[in-house]
């Protein structure tokens, strides 16, 4: 018998053929979900800080303006009670803060700073009440420490309540 050549097993294979790429389109429908709710996240952050820019502009005006008043002007001590006024009727709507004076003025102003920051303001506002009053113009150091203790309660007053759902203006409903 004579012996044949046994035929070689690689000839029988044939050519590899790559698959085609996976891809990833079209996206699972738990990816669309994710990106929607990034997408409503920033949007409606950036909405949240447009409208709490927006409402601290009273604020941040207010105090633009103490800082632009000269200790040694006549008017200074008025200007700085008609800030602080504006300040609380544009956030405090509320009360009747443009009929107050003297001392219902004095105490309305402390009760709306924490207890850790009445000490440092409780003397130049009952200053700036006496003052107001006056024939005789107030000295640049007084007018100083009343500006600072202005800027201390614009700053740190508890009458900035930023709700989402009401604007400064709009009136409470009463139920």
């Amino acid at each position: 018998m004579p012996q044949t050549a046994a035929p070689n097993p690689l000839d029988q294979l044939k050519a590899i053929h790559t698959p085609t790429d996976v891809s990833a389109w079209p996206l699972a429908w738990g990816w669309w979900v994710i990106i929607i709710a990034v997408i409503l996240l920033i949007v409606s952050s950036i909405l949240l800080w447009k409208r709490y820019r927006q409402f601290t502009l009273a604020k941040r005006q207010a105090l633009l303006l103490v800082e632009q008043i000269d200790p040694e002007s006549p008017d200074a001590i008025a200007t700085l009670n008609q800030i602080l006024k504006r300040v609380s009727r544009h956030y405090d709507s509320a009360s009747n803060v443009a009929s107050m004076y003297g001392d219902q003025w004095t105490i309305y102003l402390m009760k709306r700073l924490p207890e850790k920051h009445q000490a440092a303001t409780e003397q130049p506002f009952t200053d700036m009440n006496t003052l107001l009053y006056q024939k005789s113009a107030a000295n640049s150091q007084q007018t100083s420490k009343i500006k600072v203790a202005v800027s201390h309660w614009i700053r740190h007053a508890n009458i900035y309540s930023f709700s989402l759902r009401r604007s400064v203006r709009e009136p409470a409903t009463h139920v």
